[in-house]
This record gives C-alpha cells, structure tokens and sequence, in this order.
C-alpha cells in the first residue's frame, strides 16, 4: 500500500500589520514542499485592510483561508489558538506575520519528522543581523524535555507540530505570550528534533512581546508563576539553578507588578524540596527599590546578551 503524503497547514497570526503580512504570505506561497493544504491567516483585530488583503490572495490560491479571532481573548496565544482550530493537515507550524519562511523550510522540517519518525522537529531562525535567534550546539541533534527545562535549548525557533497535539499545544489566552508552557507540556515524552538550519527570517525591528519584559511586568509574572506551577518540580530535579533563576524573575516581576504577596512561599518550598539555601535570594528583592531592580537587571541582561552571543554567530 502506498504511503500517504504528509499534509501540513501553515498559521499565520495577524494584527494590524498588512504590509508585513504579505511578505510572510508570499513566503508560504513559495514553499516547495507540494503538500501544504492551507495557509490560514488569524486576525486578531479582524481589520476591513488585511481581510482585503487576504481576499486578493485568495482570489489567487485557495490554499489560502482568512479567519478572525472571535473566540478566544484577544492577543498572541488567543489568535494562535484560533488558527488552530481550523488546522485540517497531519502537521502544522506558526510563522508571525512579520516573519518569512526560507522556500524549503516545510520541505526540510518534514523530511526530518518523516526520516527521523519523530513527533517534534524545530529549527532555528536568524534575526536581521544575521545572527542565530536560538540557542544551540552548532549541531542538529534529538532533544529531550529536559533539555528544555534547563535551558540548552531557549530563544526563538520555528517548530513543526503534529496536529493530533493540538489539545495539549492549545495556549493559555489568559496570558499574554508564555507558548513555551503549552510546548514544554506536549513535548514530554515525545521524540523530538532540533535541526540545525535557519529556516525562518526573523524581524527584529520594533517591539516584540518577546523582548519588551521589564516594561510589561504585570504580563510576564503570571507567566512565570503559571511556569513555577506547571514545571517547578521537575526544575527542581532535573535543575535546581535554572529554578533558583526563575524564581528570582518571578519575584522581581512581582515586585515590579505589585503582585509579590502572592508568591512569598516559593523560594521555601523549594529551598524544602532541594536543600539548597541559594534559595533565600529571592527575599532580598523585597526591599529593592524599583527602580535599582529596573537597572539590576538590565545590567545582568546585556551580560547574558554577550555570553550568548557565542551561540548565535552569523
């Protein structure tokens, strides 16, 4: 019997950027990979500009189908959410709408998947400087969940889901940002591949949810508390310094949000369930005053910027 074609459908969230749009557009379009069944475009701000827009795509390619976000909360995981409901293929992957795709970058991802019969494979992107945007080894390799957890891989990669995962990859739209919960989940327990090829151009101009963290407190703490809930015990096995860093985070978030009350038992219950005093650190953010917080870690910020700018050369 003759082996099926792996189907895949590319999601393109949007929010008010057309022109931007229409360069990723076009770089799904040139895909050399024959299979692709749809190019679904998610609007979050359901614009009269970009629907436009897509309709003259469409009018061109039926692959091509615009939806708008009316069923989750408005913001990167709802509208990513909602252009997975309408995912039909055996994979899928997500490309901002400010972002473009290299032409054999699908093609690439599922020859590996299909080889390699692996569940996950994700590869890494490069910045408009040309530098790498994840962090890696310098190699292609098979990844493991802890992995992930302890920070050997982290920074931004294009991913190639499987469909069937959708219910666990589905993420939380009560957060604004924080996908990498939703991916660290569904990947425990599953085969997974890193492959070492910028697949994705990855735009670096204005501000990305991404990189806007010290401004946006109040978004970036529930994400770190939602990571603590979620991961806490297996950082706690598996990498006590990264849990140690991570509380850290929360609590200057905390701190930053005015939401610290909230958060005070865990740097006990860890230091508890690792014998670790390291984690008493995190109780002399307390009395911090905001704005040393704000220039504490903009200064360990630009030090983790240079030791990992190793990893990512051109």
């Amino acid at each position: 019997m003759e082996k099926q074609p792996i189907t895949v459908d590319i999601v393109i969230p949007t929010y008010k950027r057309p022109k931007l749009l229409c360069r990723a557009i076009e770089s799904a379009l040139d895909q050399t990979y024959p299979y692709i069944l749809q190019i679904i475009v998610t609007d979050d701000a359901c614009d009269i500009e970009t629907k436009q827009i897509v309709e003259s795509y469409m009018n061109k390619d039926s692959r091509i189908c615009y939806v708008c976000n009316t069923r989750y909360k408005h913001g990167p995981a709802g509208n990513k959410d909602n252009g997975m409901d309408f995912v039909k293929s055996d994979y899928f992957l997500i490309l901002d709408d400010d972002d473009s795709l290299v032409p054999d970058a699908v093609e690439r991802l599922v020859s590996t998947a299909s080889q390699g019969n692996f569940d996950f494979v994700f590869a890494n992107c490069r910045d408009s400087n040309g530098n790498y945007t994840g962090k890696h080894c310098g190699k292609s390799e098979l990844v493991h969940y802890e992995d992930f957890l302890c920070g050997k891989f982290e920074g931004e990669y294009l991913w190639l889901y499987p469909s069937k995962e959708i219910p666990k990859l589905k993420f939380d739209d009560t957060l604004y940002g924080g996908e990498a919960i939703s991916t660290w989940d569904a990947i425990k327990g599953s085969k997974v591949f890193y492959l070492h090829l910028p697949l994705r151009k990855y735009t670096t101009q204005g501000v990305r949810v991404s990189s806007d963290f010290l401004s946006k407190a109040h978004l970036w703490f529930p994400i770190y508390l939602r990571t603590l809930d979620k991961f806490g015990d297996d950082l706690a096995a598996y990498c006590p310094r990264r849990l140690l860093y991570f509380t850290l985070l929360l609590f200057s978030y905390g701190k930053l949000s005015g939401q610290i009350k909230q958060v005070t038992k865990y740097p006990i219950k860890y230091l508890k369930k690792t014998k670790n005093f390291a984690f008493i650190l995190p109780y002399l953010v307390v009395p911090i005053p905001k704005a040393v917080l704000l220039q504490m870690w903009e200064g360990l910020r630009a030090m983790r910027a240079k030791r990992k700018q190793r990893n990512r050369i051109k």
